[in-house]
């Protein structure tokens, strides 16, 4: 299903180029734009959650962050305005391109890295670092 979805989609991709109009107007696009950003908003919330908990399903929040942010920044230059909003948008996507790669380096991260390397996993912050371990072989 997934092969056959990318070559289906190279054709439609054409079609689209060739038939859609150049401008249109939309309705609910206030709602739309901060429904996206709410999104990645709660995302990177999930995601460091998880983090904090060591938690290794953070790779696939992170990943999912990075490619909901992705095409954030790729509408919010394809659609701004010549002028100020495009110099905006530039500005807005270097900023999305650093959570673009925070987020894939915690998402291609091994399960070690994604649980011992952040600071924030540290036995220092760790709920559990003031607990006496019951299990065997603890030190």
């Amino acid at each position: 299903m997934i092969a056959a979805s990318a070559i289906a989609l190279l054709p439609w991709s054409g079609v689209l180029a060739a038939t859609l109009p150049a401008t249109t107007e939309v309705r609910n696009w206030s709602m739309a734009w901060v429904g996206l950003d709410l999104l990645i908003a709660a995302g990177c919330g999930l995601t460091w959650t998880l983090l904090r908990r060591a938690d290794p399903r953070a790779r696939v929040s992170a990943a999912a962050v990075a490619g909901i942010t992705a095409v954030d920044m790729w509408f919010d230059l394809v659609t701004a305005n010549p002028g100020a909003a495009q110099a905006i948008a530039v500005l807005c996507a270097l900023g999305e391109s650093a959570l673009i790669a925070a987020c894939l380096r915690i998402a291609l991260a091994d399960d070690a890295g994604t649980r011992t390397e952040q600071p924030w996993n540290s036995p220092r912050h760790s709920a559990q670092s003031d607990s006496v371990s019951c299990a065997p072989n603890s030190p």
